[in-house]
């Protein structure tokens, strides 16, 4: 992901509340050598409460963390992915220990090819500007007594293209062509979120 986007106004967000202990480890794909990437033994050195994983190839993790990863949501833990041109299918996800945690449907089709010389396959992306509608009343999408907010704050800038929904999921924000942006679903005693976009950055940027 872009360290100065998404990623820096997530941070400015989260370490702005007294109640949130915020530890973040950072990994670039130009190329799969030395995977899994060691950084991310932080995910199994220290407990956590929830999760955020954004453009993050799965192989970069490690089957052996994305396993404990799992078994701490299945006993209680929350887990938020992000969109990415790693996340998800693209990023090798549906081969992984968070296949079966994760509340949406991936293809064996779906894969991003890393190296920083190949070429980014867009299609499994939404590949235009994008507002969110909420599709009923929930807690993770009710801004305060302003619903019409969602249809103020700037479009997207594309997201993941889900290839599905699990019976398990629940839509909570889609765009104008219904497809499915936010969704959420119960795994074990976890909750885990899958949201498609990476681009909410602009919102604070544009004073939201």
């Amino acid at each position: 992901g872009n360290r100065l986007g998404e990623q820096l106004e997530m941070r400015r967000s989260l370490a702005s509340s007294p109640d949130i202990e915020l530890t973040e480890s950072y990994i670039r794909h130009f190329s799969s050598r030395n995977w899994p990437d060691p950084r991310t033994n932080i995910l199994a050195d220290q407990e956590f409460d929830v999760l955020l994983i954004e453009d993050v190839h799965a192989a970069a993790i490690g089957k052996e963390i994305l396993e404990a990863v799992a078994k701490a949501v299945e006993d209680g833990k929350g887990l938020m992915m992000l969109g990415g041109y790693y996340s998800f299918g693209p990023g090798a996800y549906r081969e992984s220990p968070l296949a079966p945690v994760l509340p949406i449907e991936m293809e064996v089709f779906e894969r991003q090819e890393v190296g920083a010389d190949l070429p980014v396959r867009k299609v499994f992306h939404i590949d235009r500007e994008i507002r969110m509608s909420p599709t009923m009343a929930h807690p993770l999408t009710t801004l305060g007594n302003k619903d019409q907010i969602w249809q103020q704050l700037p479009a997207l800038r594309g997201a993941n293209l889900f290839q599905g929904v699990k019976s398990s999921g629940q839509v909570l924000l889609e765009s104008s062509q219904e497809e499915p942006l936010l969704v959420t679903s119960q795994y074990g005693l976890g909750r885990v979120v899958a949201f498609a976009a990476d681009s909410t950055w602009q919102w604070a940027r544009s004073g939201y």
